[in-house]
């Protein structure tokens, strides 16, 4: 059986990559309540800076697609104080929708999630740019 080469994300080495951290209906982030109740604050702060340089370089080390869950993709995130998975959609060239996170423990129900509120995202955006 022939090996799937690795799906490349849009623009993987371009500089100036958009992080746009999902809201449900009510104004929530399901990604910052994740990040405010992990209990090492260090873990919060490294997640912040991958994150930001994420969106300095354009590039993400550790990353794979998820399958069957098109267009979502995990940031793996290894640590030496744990392991994170952070779940993201690919919305037009050079823009990220951060959905939610979790660490591998929680990896299933949190795809669910993501894919979730992925619909969620689609549908409310989808309804705004038609009233535009």
């Amino acid at each position: 059986m022939k090996k799937q080469p690795k799906q490349q994300p849009p623009n993987p080495q371009e500089p100036g990559l958009t992080i746009q951290v999902y809201q449900d209906r009510n104004g929530e982030s399901p990604f910052l309540k994740w990040l405010k109740k992990l209990k090492n604050p260090v873990n919060s702060d490294r997640i912040a800076q991958t994150l930001s340089k994420i969106q300095t370089t354009g590039h993400i080390a550790d990353w794979k697609t998820l399958t069957g869950a098109s267009p979502i993709f995990e940031i793996r995130l290894h640590f030496n104080t744990g392991a994170y998975r952070l779940y993201c959609a690919w919305e037009g060239k050079g823009l990220i929708v951060l959905l939610c996170a979790g660490d591998k423990s929680t990896q299933a129900s949190d795809i669910k999630k993501a894919q979730e509120y992925w619909h969620d995202h689609k549908q409310r955006t989808s309804q705004h740019d038609q009233l535009d």
